[in-house]
């Protein structure tokens, strides 16, 4: 909470909902909806990645420049950006953004968790039993911890 105590009293927290960075309030902070229905979360707070996430789009000119700060003109930059990713599927974003350091990632479905190249290199879901379950975290490299039994009250999927 500490982030948000201090933004409060530096006098960059509003207690509106929706108005604030990390409320959704912030268009380089939020989940955009694509042309079949997916969705892509955007999380460029720090420079370098909101830098790189313009570049990627081509979102030039003196009205990005200094969006990021300009809260006033956080809507209008949210309903641009609504508008261009509704341009493309999810699939079709991601190849945008595939090896770009700009904090754009997909919005997965429970069952698209297992099957993610991320996910799948990082051995984030483990096959227990009949299923699938999270991997243990965090993992040490001295003791990386391992599911040891089934969750109390049903089935793994």
């Amino acid at each position: 909470m500490t982030t948000f105590h201090w933004d409060r009293s530096v006098g960059r927290w509003s207690d509106q909902r929706g108005t604030n960075r990390l409320d959704s309030g912030a268009f380089f902070y939020d989940v955009y909806e694509t042309s079949d229905g997916g969705y892509m979360a955007v999380g460029c707070i720090e420079p370098k990645f909101y830098e790189e996430f313009r570049a990627v789009l081509g979102l030039v000119g003196p009205k990005w420049d200094s969006a990021q700060t300009d809260v006033a003109s956080w809507p209008e930059r949210k309903e641009d950006l609504t508008a261009l990713f509704r341009t493309r599927t999810r699939d079709e974003w991601c190849e945008v953004f595939d090896g770009v350091d700009a904090c754009v990632t997909p919005v997965l479905a429970l069952d698209e968790v297992s099957t993610h190249a991320h996910n799948r290199r990082r051995g984030l879901i483990r096959e227990f039993g009949d299923g699938l379950v999270p991997g243990v975290a965090p993992r040490l490299s001295r003791t990386p911890g391992a599911v040891a039994a089934r969750p109390e009250g049903g089935s793994v999927s």
